[in-house]
């Protein structure tokens, strides 16, 4: 208000924790401890900077909620996150005129999104560049990776670098979203007869 201190600038930062397949607690902590180190550095040109945190539970319902959550307590920004619900955060944020920033880069939406800015290629580059590296030491290549929605977009992204270096396509294996261990695949994807196989695994 008139004569007031200005309030602080609010941002939001989510990421998936305790759900049965992928979780990234790390990204809620290095948020909260980034509010407290810039506030105790005095803040932004004076004002405190809250970091608001949500638990998107890899949850399409769930993300919508954190980014409702953002649109309610006015935040400026959602920065540095994770979710592989790209189709349903994006569109919320969008309708609230709310910047997502520096985010994962693990969904083809939030490359396309008009209020998405990623700051590196995300998950598609890493796998583009990783299909090239493979390329020059191994014949063929398998992809262990979780059958989700997110995970079919992988050996689309691998098969970019691998077709670069003139290799055939990926040898696309599937586990459970939920799966903790991926050994028995790898070993089958390998195999006694295919000697001159690598793979490669990818989590969600």
């Amino acid at each position: 208000g008139a004569g007031g201190s200005p309030g602080p600038v609010v941002v939001m930062t989510w990421a998936p924790e305790d759900t049965a397949s992928t979780n990234m607690p790390g990204m809620i902590a290095m948020a909260q401890a980034f509010e407290a180190y810039v506030n105790d550095s005095g803040g932004l040109n004076g004002r405190k900077l809250k970091v608001l945190t949500c638990n998107e539970d890899d949850d399409a319902v769930a993300v919508t909620e954190c980014a409702q959550q953002a649109a309610d307590n006015d935040a400026v920004a959602v920065v540095g996150s994770y979710s592989q619900q790209g189709g349903a955060f994006t569109s919320m944020l969008t309708s609230n005129d709310i910047p997502y920033v520096g985010g994962y880069g693990i969904t083809q939406d939030e490359f396309e999104s008009p209020l998405s800015y990623p700051v590196n290629g995300g998950l598609p580059a890493l796998l583009a560049g990783s299909g090239l590296q493979l390329a020059g030491l191994c014949k063929k290549v398998a992809l262990v990776r979780p059958d989700s929605i997110t995970g079919d977009q992988f050996p689309i992204f691998l098969d970019q670098g691998l077709k670069a270096a003139g290799r055939q396509p990926v040898t696309d294996r599937r586990e459970a979203d939920d799966a903790t261990d991926y050994t028995a695949v790898a070993e089958q994807a390998v195999g006694d007869d295919q000697p001159s196989t690598c793979v490669s695994a990818v989590l969600g």
